[in-house]
């Protein structure tokens, strides 16, 4: 049975009626309101090259950090030959990301003190 579709007589396309709305822009932090949109700029981009610079703060940052990691994992551990650390957890427990666990471990790594294992968030301290 070919029955043809209906038609949409008396109903006509709506026209196109760009929305009503505001742009709500955040303020500028008090620390950066005097500054321009340059300056700004150029604070933002040295705060991102300092991730990837040797500075001196960061480093010191990740030693302590690390440093905690190797008395948290000899905390919870019940042998002494063999810690395992699980990144999620020690990132729970000490508040850090774990991109800064995992940064601190491979700190450790360079210094001998700890070993990957298959997974990514699977550590083992070398006692």
């Amino acid at each position: 049975m070919n029955v043809p579709l209906p038609r949409r007589e008396g109903s006509k396309k709506k026209p196109y009626v760009k929305p009503a709305f505001e742009i709500h822009h955040r303020p500028a932090p008090p620390h950066l309101e005097n500054q321009t949109i340059p300056q700004r700029l150029r604070a933002t981009i040295g705060r991102f090259l300092a991730r990837f610079r040797n500075d001196p703060q960061e480093r010191m940052r990740n030693f302590a950090l690390a440093t905690e990691i190797i008395e948290f994992g000899r905390m919870r551990s019940n042998d002494r030959n063999h810690i395992l650390i699980e990144v999620p957890l020690v990132a729970y427990h000490m508040r850090e990301t774990p991109h800064h666990i995992r940064r601190s471990l491979r700190l450790l790594e360079m210094k001998g003190i700890a070993k990957r294992t298959k997974s990514k968030d699977h550590w083992e301290l070398i006692a």
